[in-house]
């Protein structure tokens, strides 16, 4: 494609990728520039595909981005790795040849990195793409000057029966533009909970986010339940928006109920002013955000519960070997607000989001190791398992199935038993950690807490998600025929687990009360021996490029910018008696009394006026 315009032009070397994973066909390369669509020609199956081709995009400004995919043709398209370059990066007129890390998204992991040179020239200027020309710098691949949206998708109400059981099966596919993403499945409920959360980087403002609800069905294709959509210029910047989203029909289906949202926009002026905070300010921050108590952290994880929040926390202070004392803080906190025992680390709060992120950083390898074999065998043969009348074929013999299904659960479980050595240090000192925690405020559930985490948190989802656990290729997830018997052997093992037996909601589970009873002793030994670490000594702790640190404050400004207010607010409520007593100070008025208030009101302060006044 020829520059023809008079501004400046992109030229684009794609030289090759390299390190890809699981590629089972030809491979290409995408690229995307102001809707402008161009591509590679097609390279054998290969984990180091060699293109080598050149394309000009015109007319780039500093404030597009370039789109980069790494694609596969097999049995259709899938995309095994993206990039998204802001174009400000070359606005210096310089050529830059670089290697560069394929990003995935939080449900789908990219491996390998891909091989290329800019280059920006104004009108007149003849490109330089020679290899070598210039050593290889580092592209800044910012969240600068984009906007993002938040979505958590909280629940359904009054959906549409559509099984003849007189329910049905729920999930929500959310999409914008060409981002998608798809909540778990809620079995046999009108009113399902998902409270699930999602991000969506939004390069133009009014297109529309979208949901559209479908109902699961094992031997047919899915059932349509309604759509809704919200154009995100309709989203006031940084303000948290609650909406109820009627569903509609598509055409004449019968639709009803609606679903519960919460949305967050973030534009891209405010994208970049929180990036620009972190990058001036990243150590002032940080020392206001680890005083003795952590307070700050905190408070703001329990007001704004994100699970990007909370990654972000987790990826400094890992990087600052603070995670132990900030996981002991938090849990002390949940466990204060505690009503009942059966509440214990089963809802989705910032302490189990928390263990969520830690286990699978620390310990996705050590899963595929332990139960990989298991889980691949039963994908290439998963029938003989249901065991539910209503979803069970004419005929199935279900005892049979029962049978069938409770020694799948024994392998699982010895196998997890045997393996148990080899799960890594790390985690077995995490829920140490989080047993002591437990101990000192419910003795009686200390054990219990641990099997909630490393079961419902870690094992079970990867025995009934493989391919987000990289068990098996991302491009080949399991069929609903074959998944079918990983989540029926994940339910058994949860209860077990959860040290219950199954109770009115799923009455074809009793059959593995016997058994749930039978290894109940041998769960409790397996608890104690992942829990009982005498020190931290031996930790590893992993270290992060600047880059990806400035990112990540980044994400803390922005949950620190848009609720400041409800921030010093929850500050407030902590105050001693004492302290109350002391001179106040509520944003956003200005202080004029900073060394008279109390300490915890002073860190406030000093993060509002870095925040909201540092720029």
């Amino acid at each position: 494609m020829a520059a023809t315009s008079a501004t400046p032009t992109l030229h684009v070397r794609i030289v090759g990728a390299y390190n890809l994973k699981n590629v089972n066909g030809a491979t290409y390369c995408k690229l995307k520039l102001k809707g402008i669509k161009q591509k590679t020609k097609k390279h054998k199956k290969s984990n180091t595909p060699h293109w080598d081709e050149t394309f000009q995009f015109a007319d780039a400004q500093a404030c597009d981005f370039l789109e980069i995919s790494v694609c596969e043709s097999a049995l259709g398209s899938s995309t095994l790795g993206l990039l998204s370059i802001p174009v400000s990066c070359f606005t210096d007129g310089l050529p830059k040849e670089s290697r560069l890390l394929l990003k995935g998204t939080p449900k789908a992991p990219a491996s390998g990195d891909i091989h290329a040179v800019y280059h920006l020239t104004k009108p007149g200027v003849s490109p330089s793409l020679d290899l070598g020309a210039t050593p290889p710098v580092p592209v800044n691949l910012s969240t600068e000057g984009r906007g993002n949206l938040f979505v958590r998708v909280i629940d359904g109400k009054g959906l549409a029966v559509k099984d003849l059981c007189g329910t049905s099966d729920p999930y929500c596919v959310l999409s914008y533009m060409d981002q998608e993403y798809r909540t778990r499945i809620v079995d046999k409920d009108l009113n399902p909970v998902w409270d699930e959360e999602f991000y969506f980087d939004i390069s133009d403002e009014n297109q529309q986010f979208k949901i559209d609800v479908y109902d699961y069905d094992m031997l047919t294709s899915d059932d349509y339940m309604g759509w809704a959509a919200v154009r995100v210029g309709d989203c006031e910047p940084g303000v948290v928006l609650m909406k109820s989203l009627i569903l509609q029909p598509k055409k004449r289906e019968h639709v009803s109920g609606f679903i519960n949202v919460q949305l967050i926009y973030t534009n891209a002026t405010q994208s970049s002013r929180n990036y620009q905070v972190s990058k001036l300010h990243y150590n002032d921050i940080l020392a206001l955000t680890v005083d003795d108590h952590m307070t700050i952290p905190l408070v703001l994880c329990n007001i704004f519960q994100t699970q990007e929040l909370v990654s972000a926390i987790y990826n400094i202070f890992e990087c600052e070997k603070l995670i132990f004392r900030f996981t002991v803080l938090l849990f002390n906190r949940e466990l204060s607000a505690l009503t009942s025992e059966a509440q214990l680390f089963r809802l989705d709060s910032p302490a189990t989001k928390l263990s969520s992120v830690f286990m699978k950083r620390k310990g996705n390898k050590w899963l595929g190791t332990a139960l990989g074999d298991i889980i691949r065998e039963i994908l290439k043969s998963p029938a003989g398992f249901e065991i539910d009348p209503d979803v069970a074929s004419k005929g199935e013999d279900i005892e049979a199935n029962c049978r069938k299904l409770e020694a799948l659960a024994e392998r699982f479980f010895a196998q997890i038993v045997t393996s148990v050595a080899t799960l890594p240090l790390d985690i077995k000192m995490y829920l140490t950690v989080i047993r002591q925690v437990v101990q000192r405020s419910v003795p009686a559930a200390s054990l219990k807490a641990v099997g909630a985490l490393l079961f419902l948190r870690y094992i079970c989802p990867a025995i009934s998600s493989p391919e987000i656990y990289s068990i098996v290729p991302l491009t080949e997830p399991p069929s609903k025929v074959a998944r079918r018997p990983l989540v029926l052997v994940t339910k058994v093992l949860q209860c077990l687990a959860n040290q219950t037996l199954p109770g009115d909601k799923e009455p074809y589970m009793r059959y593995f009360s016997t058994f749930i009873q039978n290894h109940s002793t041998a769960m409790q030994t397996l608890f104690d021996q992942v829990s009982n670490c005498p020190s931290h000594e031996g930790a590893s702790w992993t270290d992060l490029p600047i880059e990806e640190k400035l990112n990540n404050m980044a994400i803390i400004v922005k949950s620190l910018r848009g609720n400041m207010a409800h921030l010093d607010a929850g500050i407030a409520a902590e105050l001693t008696t004492a302290e109350k007593e002391m001179p106040t100070w509520s944003f956003p008025e200005r202080c004029t009394n900073f060394d008279q208030l109390p300490k915890k009101k002073q860190l406030v302060v000093s993060l509002s006026r870095l925040i909201c006044e540092g720029l």
